[in-house]
Order: C-alpha cells, then sequence, then structure tokens
C-alpha cells in the first residue's frame, strides 16, 4: 500500500483494499453507527470486541434517593481507561457519572459501578 499527501486532496491510499479510508473510526466494510446495547450490557460484566474492527463505548449511569455517589471506572483489557463520577451532594440529589472508550479488536473491555448508582444508557459504534 502506498500513501499520498497533498495540500488539495488530503491522504489518498492507493489500494483498493483498504476499508479504513471510507468506513471512519474501525475497519469494517461498512459505516459503523451507534447501537443502543443497554438491555443486553451490564456494570460490572467483561466482554470482548469481536467485530474484527475497533469500536467505540460509551456508557452513563446515575443515582439518587438519598446521598450517593455515582463513579464508572472504563477498562480495556484490564487497564483503566477513565474514571468519571459525582455525588448527589444532598440526601434527595442525583448523582451522574459516564465514561467512553475505544477498544481495539479482540480486547475485553468492562464499565465498572465504583459508587451507588445503576446503568443508564450503553452504547457502542459498531
Amino acid at each position: 500500500m502506498s500513501v499520498a499527501i497533498d495540500g488539495t486532496n488530503g491522504i489518498t491510499f492507493n489500494n483498493s483494499s483498504t476499508q479504513a479510508q471510507s468506513a471512519g473510526l474501525g475497519t469494517s466494510a461498512t459505516a459503523q453507527t451507534w447501537q443502543n446495547m443497554t438491555s443486553s450490557r451490564a456494570l460490572g460484566t467483561t466482554y470482548t470486541n469481536t467485530t474484527g474492527y475497533p469500536i467505540m463505548v460509551s456508557v452513563s449511569a446515575n443515582g439518587s434517593g438519598g446521598y450517593i455517589n455515582a463513579i464508572l471506572t472504563g477498562l480495556v483489557s484490564g487497564l483503566t481507561i477513565q474514571t468519571n463520577g459525582s455525588n448527589s451532594g444532598t440526601a434527595g440529589g442525583t448523582a451522574y457519572a459516564s465514561v467512553s472508550f475505544i477498544v481495539p479488536n479482540g480486547a475485553t473491555y468492562s464499565a465498572n459501578n465504583g459508587g451507588g448508582a445503576t446503568l443508564s444508557t450503553w452504547y457502542e459504534l459498531r
């Protein structure tokens, strides 16, 4: 494969089998779209990316009804990629947390709950 860079057209890949030039984040033959995975995912459970290309994961959680902490940690292959959280601040407040991270093909990933929040949404760009 060869790559050409010019000031007008940007980067040109001279290989028809290179799918990444039009596919965006991963290298799927079709454009990736955000998929709502909330009903099939759980906090604290480890999953494996078997799509054949990198994906992006975005998870949110919240909790209310008391003085509560919402803390999420995104892990890829056992490495902490991001930790985010808040506390309700008051006995009747609501706490929110969210993490987003990229998962290489074949890697394991999870979003772990370090507080009292529950899963709100889990989306994957796949």
